[in-house]
């Protein structure tokens, strides 16, 4: 399967869709499973059972890439108050596929030592997204997204009274 992968073709479309799909069923667990995204994405096989001790990862790195994904499929038709604000986020994504996607690589780099995580998972998503022929504005929004992954999640733990107000929305923050 992964010969078949290697070489560039337009498979983003497709795979936005399966993402989407997958999300909305199970969070992709059975696509990691299956091998079906180290065949497609080979940068992948070097967080597949890597143990890191921090705060954020109870699981291994591949397993904690999961569980985002699950999180982020339970928030649809969330209704529970703590979560209804990242629902409603959720809700306002455009191309939740995206997202998705940069969620697949956040943490990738972690498996190259000696090379800080974060600059790491932005060298090695590169040729990823070259290889599926993304759309140059998506690929942008994944390295940002990437690239700040670390402060949106500083921002998310905040407590609430201290997070920056948003002020886009009539009644935001309330």
């Amino acid at each position: 399967m992964r010969e078949h992968f290697r070489d560039s073709r337009p498979l983003w479309p497709v795979l936005n869709q399966i993402l989407v799909a997958a999300a909305r069923a199970s969070g992709g667990a059975e696509h990691a499973r299956s091998g079906a995204l180290t065949a497609i994405f080979p940068e992948m096989e070097q967080i597949e059972c890597l143990v890191t001790r921090d705060f954020y990862h109870r699981y291994t790195v591949d397993e904690h890439t999961l569980v985002a994904l699950q999180n982020i499929a339970s928030l649809r038709g969330v209704e529970d108050p703590p979560n209804n604000s990242f629902a409603n986020l959720l809700a306002e994504i455009k191309q939740p596929g995206v997202l998705l996607f940069a969620l697949l690589f956040h943490d990738v780099g972690k498996g190259t030592p000696g090379e800080g995580h974060v600059d790491a998972s932005l060298r090695l998503v590169q040729p990823a997204m070259a290889r599926i022929q993304m759309p140059q504005q998506d690929r942008e929004t994944v390295l940002f997204l990437i690239g700040a992954h670390l402060e949106l999640s500083s921002a998310m733990h905040l407590p609430r009274h201290v997070r920056p107000a948003d002020h886009s929305r009539p009644g935001a923050n309330r």
